[in-house]
């Protein structure tokens, strides 16, 4: 046999396939022993400046509608959530709504008469004490992961439509004479769902026309 025949069946030629199995073993190798520096980082929450702030209804205010209209404002991102619940750890809320901050866009004259840029979302409710909170939300620089912002401080408000019961007069009785030039009136107080004031009369007439 030829020392070239024996050159000849000894060759073997490089396969595609191995060869671009070898090429992804280098890049693997050259990216784990690149400095973490330069590879991309996940990005921390706080670097995004997602804040936000309630605006309206005050914290604590009272409210006589079952309609309210909730406003408050996101920065630094895209989307929002906002929550309603009954209960003040926000375990079963009666909203839970995020969305795209631009159907809900407003100008809101704030209480010190400057028009700002806010959102606002209404909800109908019944009567009693609710509490919420807002967060802006988006997706992180790479596109493939929510991020959340922080929630806001939590405010309430109440919704009362109802108006007290009559209260029942205690003493003096009806009919009764006093001797007393300073007699104390009573009377059964009644229950409501905020503070109850009470406003009262007395005259020398039956219809209360002079006092």
């Amino acid at each position: 046999m030829s020392t070239k025949a024996r050159i000849s069946r000894g060759y073997r030629p490089i396969k595609i396939r191995n060869l671009l199995h070898y090429l992804i073993l280098m890049l693997l190798a050259i990216a784990i022993s690149l400095p973490a520096a330069i590879l991309p980082q996940a990005t921390p929450v706080e670097a995004y400046n997602i804040t936000s702030e309630l605006f309206d209804p005050p914290n604590g205010t009272i409210t006589n509608h079952n309609t309210v209209g909730l406003i408050f404002v996101v920065f630094g991102c895209a989307d929002f959530q906002i929550q309603v619940d009954n209960n003040s750890d926000f375990s079963s809320p009666i909203l839970d709504k995020s969305d795209y901050w631009v159907p809900y866009g407003i100008a809101w004259t704030d209480p010190n008469g400057n028009v700002r840029g806010a959102l606002r979302v209404i909800i109908d409710l019944g009567d009693g004490k609710y509490y919420w909170r807002a967060r802006g939300t988006d997706y992180d620089r790479w596109g493939d992961e929510y991020v959340f912002g922080p929630w806001t401080t939590v405010w309430n408000f109440t919704v009362d439509t109802s108006t007290p019961a009559m209260p029942v007069l205690k003493s003096p009785t009806e009919g009764e004479i006093v001797t007393d030039t300073t007699p104390t009136l009573s009377w059964n107080a009644v229950s409501d769902i905020t503070t109850v004031s009470y406003e009262w009369q007395v005259s020398n007439y039956y219809n209360f026309s002079s006092l």
